[in-house]
């Protein structure tokens, strides 16, 4: 890599924010407008403070923004910003323009009071440097037609209408997104700027795309934001986000959109754990794909874990050291006392030290305590501590669907 001249990392002016869309248009060969929406609503809603660029030579090299709100871990509500539109000139690249801007990221989210931070990588090795580690393990199923037709009977779909439909699909998703770790909580105002970017913005892809419902006894059983693209040997349904009360209304839904659209396969991504394979008659006319998902990165460890909610159950403590690659060492004893968390200076023997990425991995659900131990990615000084940081963090399954920001 060259030595890193000298730069500027900030926010941009009001008027900078049309050459920060540039920068990603240009970087991410982009349709002309593929940001702008999004930059201008974040502009409207949080001002420049969740935007950063990179100045050097007088000129405007890199840029990237965050998206601020909160995510839903379990029950819990936690502050989360999610990073996206990471972009560099061509011509600006391998200077560490990008890198220098990701730590000043790191640190303004922690500064701001985001605990939390996903985003999509290009490269999971290039922002693990930065703490972000893989935050989720997911299935993608493709299902052929006559493997879905086995299962189910196609449902009875309609095409999303906002008035008929926002408050089963939003009650939905609810449900759906507090029995996991990691989704947006999403209000009306986010559920009502989310489709209007998604309508106005333009594509990568020129592919057709839908949102469609199963509904049932006056609420939303299933919905699905998909894609309709064509190959030489046919169509295939992808869905974007596939969000259902039960297995059956997912597979009705998928059994109708496939049928609807004549395709040869309906394809969705799912949580690790979903059983997809073991509904199905033959799983091995399935070809299920493992591969990870979003990057996930805990800015503030000691603020995170106050975040959840412990049971009454809970007591103890113990002393938690955390390297990070972007600050220095993390250092904080937590106690609980009937599931009341503090975080103090005073010592304990039980102790537990990792880096930030293996932390974040615990926190998402993606990595479980025992495997972190037998990976040697955790030192704990006693049994206690493990029984103590495990007890602290419900075991949910981590995921976030293609339309989350990042």
């Amino acid at each position: 890599m060259n030595s890193l001249p000298a730069c500027t990392v900030r926010p941009p002016t009001p008027g900078e924010i049309e050459k920060a869309v540039e920068i990603a248009v240009t970087a991410f060969q982009a349709p002309p407008g593929a940001f702008r929406a999004g930059y201008d609503l974040l502009y409207r809603r949080h001002g420049t403070e969740c935007m950063l660029v990179v100045e050097a030579g007088g000129d405007l090299v890199a840029s990237c923004l965050s998206v601020p709100g909160l995510l839903w871990m379990g029950e819990d509500k936690v502050p989360h910003a999610a990073v996206g539109a990471v972009a560099t000139l061509p011509e600006a690249r391998r200077n560490g323009y990008a890198g220098t801007m990701m730590a000043e990221m790191v640190r303004r989210l922690r500064g701001q009071g985001f605990y939390t931070s996903c985003l999509w990588p290009f490269s999971f090795a290039y922002y693990r440097k930065f703490g972000w580690e893989v935050g989720s393990m997911n299935h993608t199923f493709p299902v052929p037609a006559e493997v879905i037709r086995t299962i189910a009977q196609p449902g009875p779909v309609e095409d999303f209408e906002a008035d008929r439909h926002l408050d089963g699909v939003m009650a939905l998703y609810d449900r759906y997104a507090r029995s996991l770790n990691c989704c947006t909580v999403r209000d009306r105002a986010y559920w009502e700027d989310w489709l209007a970017l998604d309508e106005s913005r333009p594509d990568m892809s020129s592919d057709p795309k839908g949102f469609a419902v199963l509904p049932g006894l006056g609420k939303v059983r299933a919905y699905g934001l998909y894609t309709v693209n064509e190959n030489d040997d046919g169509k295939r349904v992808r869905f974007r986000e596939l969000v259902a009360e039960d297995a059956p209304a997912r597979n009705r839904l998928i059994a109708a959109m496939v049928e609807r659209y004549e395709a040869v396969e309906g394809v969705f991504t799912a949580p690790l754990d979903d059983p997809f394979l073991l509904e199905a008659p033959d799983p091995w006319r399935v070809r299920g794909n493992l591969h990870p998902g979003f990057s996930f990165l805990v800015t503030d460890p000691a603020r995170a874990i106050l975040a959840r909610t412990a049971a009454r159950t809970v007591y103890g403590r113990m002393r938690l050291e955390i390297s990070d690659p972007v600050g220095l060492p993390v250092r904080f004893t937590l106690e609980a006392d009937a599931g009341h968390l503090a975080v103090t200076e005073r010592a304990s023997e039980n102790s537990l030290s990792m880096t930030v990425q293996t932390f974040s991995q615990i926190y998402s659900g993606c990595l479980t305590l025992p495997a972190a131990l037998k990976a040697g990615r955790l030192q704990a000084g006693t049994e206690q501590a493990v029984h103590l940081f495990g007890s602290l963090l419900a075991a949910r399954t981590p995921m976030r669907s293609n339309i989350e920001p990042g």
